[in-house]
């Protein structure tokens, strides 16, 4: 074989084609196992609703039976409003007017009341707190 034959030649580049840069990067640190507690969301997740409970006539006398949902007055005395009850899929029956202590106890034992973060002074107390309060002049 030639020497020729053995060199190939590389195809011409276009002189008008973009030639692609290598792009640098950093050498990315390695992760150490950390030793801390993995984090927990700080949203409790809730299991499914204790089933309300209602009395119902029967004959002669009352029996306790399942209820198609919790009525209003039973949500409002846990802190439970009606959004919140449906994002968490709480039966709502918007029907009953009853508000039975049973039911209440089963939602306060399900539902644990977020607490309130501190309050924040509003805007305008901010600002009177900053700037002092302005004399007024007499004329004479």
């Amino acid at each position: 074989m030639s020497e020729k034959a053995a060199k190939k030649k590389a195809p011409a580049k276009k002189s008008s084609a973009k030639t692609a840069k290598p792009k640098k990067t950093k050498a990315k640190a390695e992760k150490q196992p950390s030793t801390e507690e993995p984090k927990v969301s700080q949203k409790p997740v809730l299991g499914p609703s204790p089933r309300p409970m209602v009395e119902a006539r029967h004959r002669r006398s009352m029996r306790e039976r399942a209820a198609k949902g919790y009525s209003s007055g039973e949500l409002e005395s846990v802190g439970l409003g009606f959004l919140e009850a449906r994002k968490h899929h709480v039966p709502i029956d918007i029907r009953r007017r009853t508000t039975l202590d049973e039911n209440v106890q089963k939602l306060k034992g399900w539902y644990k009341v977020p607490e309130s973060k501190a309050a924040k002074p509003a805007a305008t107390e901010k600002a009177a707190a900053k700037t002092p309060a302005k004399r007024s002049k007499k004329s004479a």
